[in-house]
């Protein structure tokens, strides 16, 4: 009897550790069949686009069960952002969130997105980056570099912010020195007979609080964390014309070998799932820019809606003779996008 007991318990012994050897295996084959993607942002940090980037990243691991999983690494630790586009292209990275601006060499026909006063209000940019043409582009993209461009995170307009005075026609721009962030905005702020002053975004605050200058490009709540000081901001811009004069934006990319060793079904749930953590980003920065608004009026600044109509029409010969960088048949496009029912608010015909 006891002989056939302690036979019993080795079996149970032999029976248990089977099947933690079982297990082991079982999860261990697991994570090794799981696709892990190193993916580099060089958003600002507490920006929406770095928040909708780790949702991204979680949302894939979930929609895939574990099978896709992405490593966001801090771009800035690999590489300045001035050589993003060479380690996506590299194969440093497989994939990446990149600024609009990175494409400036490889495919500049995208900063045309960028051509001050191109677009009307959001509505015109749903019609557009959020439509066929937005697609097309990336699609362009694709095929221009060793990139696939997978979706766009909005970064929102800039507008103007002023010590001094608010801007509602062309004319309250004339002689007027303005610190400005794109190197692209330049010939329509001197077409609008203003004296515009190239400075990098981080220093346009500082120029103004100092008197450098006394009207900047700004973009309100984009890149920045939510704890802003906005007693200081009311300070420092005392008016702000929502010009909406320039549009800005950042793409997801992945590096196109990797992309394409992915299987179709990978690739297809990267595809939708990029999309849809690309409308909730769009959604999270526009309320978040409406909260930024409130609290700057809180803190003293006023807010006012220029004659954006007629500054447009201001700028038609430049429309018509772009710089050499930007695509005029995508600028005709989009610009057009809203000369037909809807008008996307516009009163133009």
């Amino acid at each position: 009897m006891q002989i056939k007991h302690s036979k019993l318990k080795n079996l149970k012994r032999e029976v248990i550790i089977f099947l933690m050897l079982l297990f082991v295996c079982f999860g261990a084959s697991n994570v090794e069949s799981a696709t892990k993607l190193k993916f580099a942002s060089w958003a600002f940090p507490g920006s929406p686009n770095v928040q909708s980037i780790k949702g991204f990243s979680k949302l894939l691991r979930e929609e895939s069960n574990g099978e896709i999983l992405i490593e966001i690494m801090d771009g800035k630790a690999i590489c300045p952002i001035t050589k993003a586009l060479d380690s996506m292209k590299s194969g440093i990275n497989d994939g990446g969130l990149l600024p609009l601006t990175s494409f400036q060499s490889t495919f500049p026909k995208i900063m045309t997105l960028s051509f001050p006063f191109v677009f009307f209000n959001e509505e015109h940019v749903d019609k557009t980056i959020y439509g066929d043409i937005g697609r097309s582009l990336l699609e362009e993209l694709s095929e221009a570099s060793k990139l696939k461009g997978i979706a766009y995170l909005e970064d929102g307009f800039s507008n103007i912010g002023s010590r001094t005075k608010a801007i509602k026609f062309s004319v309250d721009l004339k002689g007027l020195q303005i610190g400005v962030v794109q190197e692209l905005s330049m010939p329509s702020f001197i077409a609008l007979k203003a004296r515009p002053i190239p400075l990098p975004f981080s220093e346009i605050y500082v120029a103004l609080e100092r008197g450098v200058v006394s009207t900047g490009e700004v973009m309100p709540y984009s890149g920045y964390s939510g704890d802003a000081d906005f007693k200081a901001l009311g300070k420092v811009i005392k008016y702000l014309s929502l010009t909406k004069h320039s549009y800005r934006t950042s793409i997801i990319v992945f590096n196109s070998e990797a992309f394409n060793k992915l299987s179709k079904q990978y690739q297809d749930m990267i595809l939708k799932t990029a999309i849809r953590i690309s409308h909730q980003n769009k959604s999270m920065v526009r309320e978040g820019v409406e909260l930024w608004f409130s609290k700057w009026i809180g803190a003293g600044s006023t807010i006012g809606q220029p004659d954006r109509v007629t500054i447009r029409k201001s700028l038609e010969r430049l429309f018509r003779e772009p710089p050499k960088e930007i695509d005029k048949e995508l600028l005709g496009t989009i610009k057009n996008a809203c000369r037909w029912p809807p008008f996307c608010g516009s009163k133009e015909k």
